[in-house]
């Protein structure tokens, strides 16, 4: 594949052949942190959260202080059930982000776990 990037572009409805060539792109640049952002979006997006849990925490690997990733991680956590990593990560949102979207996505989502 010529531009890897090509494919990283935000997907309305994100398709099994989407994923496909995501994977193969990461198969080729396993450490490209725009097509593991990406593809880890899209398989949480899909409602493959082990994968997209698997995907966030390489991200973290790579950069720990990009927000989006702990949020959705968050997220992806609490979606197979793991609630106190998911937690764990929402308040490290908060922690990192003193007043953007994702404190306030993070706040909200506390909120509703804690009733």
């Amino acid at each position: 594949m010529d531009e890897p990037k090509e494919f990283t572009r935000y997907l309305k409805k994100v398709t099994e052949e989407d994923i496909a060539r995501l994977e193969e792109v990461l198969r080729e640049s396993p450490t490209d942190l725009d097509v593991l952002d990406w593809l880890a979006f899209a398989m949480y997006s899909a409602g493959r959260h082990d994968r997209a849990v698997e995907l966030y925490e390489r991200c973290i690997a790579i950069d720990p202080e990009v927000v989006s990733f702990h949020y959705f991680l968050g997220n992806s956590l609490w979606h197979v059930r793991e609630h106190g990593r998911a937690r764990a990560e929402w308040q490290r949102v908060l922690e990192m982000d003193s007043e953007g979207k994702f404190r306030t996505r993070a706040t909200e989502k506390l909120k509703l776990v804690e009733k």
